[in-house]
């Protein structure tokens, strides 16, 4: 009885280290926001406008930017960060947009 036990261990191990490395790999459980572990701010007191002020529109806590046929819209932060939380929606015009590249680039 000892001896078949002993036996059974390795695979008992091997059935662990497999079980754990598996969920690595998984999505967060439902209800953990890592925005709701960080303090937000307004976009004038984080953020400058670095050129094309006329393609931001601020609505409520969003800021919207736009291209056109002529230019965009960037901005940069106020001061350097190592790490950080950040969430885009990047939204193409409906129809035919094969020529149209669109970026986020994070600096």
């Amino acid at each position: 009885m000892g001896s078949s036990l002993i036996s059974l261990l390795p695979i008992f191990h091997l059935l662990v280290l497999l079980g754990s490395s598996v969920n690595a790999y998984w999505p967060p459980s439902p209800g953990y926001w890592p925005s709701s572990k960080v303090v937000s701010l307004s976009f004038y007191k984080g953020f400058r406008n670095l050129w094309g002020p006329q393609h931001q529109r601020m609505d409520q806590n969003a800021l919207t930017i736009w291209l056109d046929r002529v230019s965009g819209s960037g901005f940069k932060s106020v001061k350097p960060f190592r790490s950080g939380y950040f969430g885009a929606s990047i939204k193409l015009q409906p129809g035919y947009t094969a020529g149209v590249i669109t970026s986020l680039s994070i600096k």
